[in-house]
């Protein structure tokens, strides 16, 4: 009896490390503005896939803000977007969905070769809906 338990704590413990993922969770406003768009969205196109990108507050006056920027694809995202958001470990839930989470530094310091100045870097462009919150939950502001 002794055995089984311990044979059935490592295979638990085994497959928690394989899976070694972490899931964001957001206060009750946050996550009813999220879930409202992706509802949206996917009402709109049920192809559509996503993506989240955290960062802080845009501005040293609302610096300890969180912005959560939400891209939307079809097919697949910029290459190196794909790249970024295929090896994170971070995810947000929507049903059954798990939704990759990255973060503004994760696009900042990955470099994509170098040229003559030094590391190249790039940006993403383009329009993404974000939702900016405080740590108390109000959403400060949201839109594109």
């Amino acid at each position: 009896m002794k055995l089984l338990f311990i044979i059935s704590i490592l295979i638990a413990s085994l497959d928690a490390a394989a899976q070694n993922k972490l899931e964001y969770v957001f206060d009750k406003n946050t996550d009813a503005e999220i879930q409202n768009f992706l509802k949206a969205q996917i009402s709109k196109d049920s192809l559509r896939k996503f993506y989240f990108i955290l960062a802080h507050g845009l501005t040293e006056k609302n610096f300890d803000n969180h912005v959560l920027f939400i891209g939307v694809y079809k097919d697949s995202p910029l290459e190196f977007v794909n790249n970024i958001i295929k090896t994170s470990s971070r995810f947000y839930k929507c049903d059954k969905t798990q939704i990759p989470i990255s973060s503004d530094y994760d696009f900042s310091f990955i470099g994509y070769g170098r040229n003559k100045r030094g590391i190249t870097r790039r940006n993403i462009v383009g329009e993404m809906f974000f939702i900016e919150f405080s740590n108390n939950d109000e959403i400060v502001r949201k839109g594109y």
